[in-house]
């Protein structure tokens, strides 16, 4: 008897090994009945010693056969909660058809990438303040107000105009196979449209085009105020108003469409259209802007004396039209100095891996620098 359960004990053994667990029991009982056999022989002395032992043994086989059931209901549920990951999509719900709750790693992911934007959007609104302060400095102190209103109605202005239209012409559909768009810009999303998905049960499940908005609403305003500098008094309120609803309506979203938006000049070769923090459809756009509007409108007005020259038009400014407040210049380059950080470091978009981290320490590095030796460079 004693050898018979050392033998159970193995066998026991044998079974938690065992790739087939289907077939254990089976396996179990007749290895045991052999080895009964062999130790028990004919002899009708032992015949009620191995009527006990198969009576424990098929009470034991019949333990091993409900934990056996137990084990293929674990994997039925561990096989129903691995396949609608790659059949379905996540909700914030977590049912529906097609539908499933976020993992752990997705939830963090998520989180992450989300504060982030809003972190680097916030950093980039401030930028208004500065560029208000800047040009407020910059200017003669009668236009301080005028310059003040131009920048906040800038934004105001120009959040709507995104809103409606700029975003749907610069970053949504229709695209092509291969992600690029198929046309000249966007016409899908207009006002928000399919920002939220409506559901059967009458809830709106979030997208992330959401957080994507805001971030390049961020970019957008930017664009835009940089031309309120190169106008400074030059322009009336009401037509610089217009201005910048067409900026954000349609100027800035065809060029941002055309590049970082995947149109034709990100499929124009195999690297696509490369620039990372938005020098070239942000600031170039903006400030291609700032010259055609200094262009049109012309130098201020009695800005320059007749009887001067070309020569000293510029080498020799009047004394009413100099800066009248160089602490607001100062500060004002400094808080656009803090913006340039959550303008160029969150062009990463997300912050759910190391790589990005790493990547946008790179591009933090590079910015300071690059600030530093342009304040450095404006002195001579």
């Amino acid at each position: 008897q004693g050898l018979v359960q050392n033998h159970i004990k193995d066998v026991s053994l044998f079974q938690t090994n065992c790739s087939a667990p289907m077939a254990a029991p089976f396996l179990q009982t007749v290895f045991i009945l052999v080895f009964l056999l062999e130790q028990c022989g004919t002899s009708s002395s032992k015949e009620a010693g191995l009527d006990r032992l198969v009576a424990e043994l098929e009470e034991w086989s019949q333990q091993q056969n409900a934990r056996i059931e137990v084990l293929e209901a674990e994997v039925v549920a561990r096989q129903l909660l691995v396949r609608p990951l790659n059949d379905s999509s996540p909700s914030i719900f977590g049912d529906g058809p097609r539908r499933r709750s976020y993992t752990t790693q997705e939830n963090l992911n998520g989180a992450a990438d989300h504060f982030w934007i809003i972190l680097c959007g916030t950093v980039i609104m401030l930028m208004q303040a500065g560029f208000a302060l800047v040009e407020s400095g910059s200017c003669r102190v009668r236009n301080t107000q005028n310059i003040l209103l131009k920048n906040l109605t800038d934004v105001c202005v120009g959040t709507l105009g995104w809103w409606i239209l700029g975003w749907s012409f610069a970053f949504s559909g229709p695209v092509d196979s291969d992600g690029f768009k198929s046309n000249f810009a966007g016409s899908e999303q207009f006002a928000g449209h399919t920002f939220l998905e409506a559901r059967s049960d009458g809830q709106q499940e979030p997208t992330v085009n959401i957080a994507k908005w805001y971030i390049q609403w961020a970019f957008a305003t930017t664009a835009t105020t940089i031309v309120s500098a190169g106008v400074a008094e030059r322009v009336l309120f009401p037509g610089y108003c217009i201005y910048s609803l067409c900026m954000t309506c349609f100027m800035y979203p065809i060029v941002a469409a055309w590049t970082r938006g995947g149109g034709f000049l990100a499929k124009f070769n195999d690297a696509g259209f490369v620039d990372f923090g938005g020098s070239g459809f942000v600031h170039l756009t903006g400030g291609v802007g700032a010259l055609v509007g200094a262009c049109v409108a012309g130098p201020r007005k009695e800005r320059f004396l007749d009887m001067l020259s070309a020569k000293d038009r510029v080498l020799l400014p009047t004394e009413p039209f100099s800066p009248h407040s160089i602490p607001l210049t100062v500060l004002g380059t400094f808080i656009l100095w803090f913006g340039w950080y959550g303008l160029t470091c969150g062009s990463t978009l997300n912050m759910s891996s190391i790589e990005n981290g790493y990547l946008a320490a790179h591009v933090a590095m590079n910015s300071t620098i690059a600030a530093a030796t342009g304040g450095l460079v404006a002195w001579f």
